[in-house]
């Protein structure tokens, strides 16, 4: 429960602590939540509108998506999309789904911040055969993002490097991703957003969600698998934001993912699954202001 004192200690260290430690308190409840890793486009979800100042912003929002049932799968299922951005100045935190990024430098170009990922657990999913295989544990994924935005006119281009690792040992590896966003204000209540990107996998991670062990073939009737490190994919994502007022805004998010070499080779994928990896979804989300 959020006191008095919470609240100093929010504007004390800053607005990223905020954002991590409201979305570890929601981590429970956001295992339905998980978003595909590559979802690059989502961070800007609640910006304000205009060029950033040195009030405190400050967004919240609820949707629903559709999304892979695991990494892979060719079934989907329904997930609720918790929004939260803080924001002063050029610096912000921000949760979207179960994934964290942000801002620590009061800078209108260079970006670098800690970015929190949550994997959910692998049980219980809709295919038979995936379902027998063990149960992979929830992962959280912590690391580093660096990039930098070059402003034109109406429109922002930005690249970044992300790095994030398993602190949870659930499946012990790591992920590289570089990423190329484009957002455009295209009218005064109308922001749009696209953004590439591909992954790389470490050899641990690629082990935990997409090889088969010789029990698991003997349960499952897969072929042994020992998926290798290397690039697993590359895919786009898309929002479209439109404000009503300085309040209410409605969003939409579309992406696509095309999974490559090991993963796409896996029989998780490439038996019972689909290399072809979509999502689409809706939010609304309230924003206010407070003072300096």
């Amino acid at each position: 429960m959020f006191t008095s004192n919470s609240l100093r200690f929010v504007r004390g260290t800053g607005i990223v602590p905020a954002a991590v430690l409201i979305a570890t308190l929601a981590f429970p409840g956001l295992a339905a939540a998980q978003m595909p890793a590559n979802t690059s486009t989502t961070d800007t979800v609640g910006a304000p509108i205009g060029a950033p100042n040195e009030n405190w912003t400050f967004s919240l929002g609820l949707g629903a998506a559709a999304v892979p049932d695991y990494d892979g799968s060719e079934d989907y299922r329904a997930a609720p999309l918790p929004i939260f951005r803080a924001q002063k100045g050029h610096q912000y935190g921000a949760l979207f789904g179960s994934r964290i990024t942000s801002n620590l430098i009061p800078h209108p170009n260079w970006r670098v911040g800690p970015i929190v990922e949550f994997i959910r657990k692998r049980s219980d999913v809709h295919n038979s055969k995936v379902d027998d295989m063990r149960t992979v544990d929830p992962a959280l994924m912590m690391g580093l993002q660096a990039g930098y935005d070059h402003t034109f006119g109406q429109s922002v281009l930005g690249a970044a490097v992300e790095w994030e690792h398993d602190v949870t040992g659930s499946n012990g590896g790591w992920l590289a991703r570089p990423r190329v966003d484009y957002r455009r204000q295209l009218t005064k209540r109308l922001r749009m957003n696209i953004g590439t990107s591909m992954t790389y996998a470490s050899d641990d991670y690629m082990e935990t969600y997409f090889s088969v062990g010789q029990r698991e073939a003997a349960k499952t009737g897969f072929k042994r698998y020992d998926a290798d490190a290397g690039l697993k994919d590359i895919g786009a994502t898309a929002t479209l934001t439109y404000s009503f007022n300085e309040s209410w805004a409605l969003g939409g998010v579309v992406g696509y993912t095309r999974l490559l070499n090991d993963a796409k080779d896996s029989p998780l994928v490439d038996n019972v699954g689909n290399e072809n990896q979509f999502l689409g979804g809706i939010f609304f989300t309230y924003n206010w202001q407070s003072g300096g």
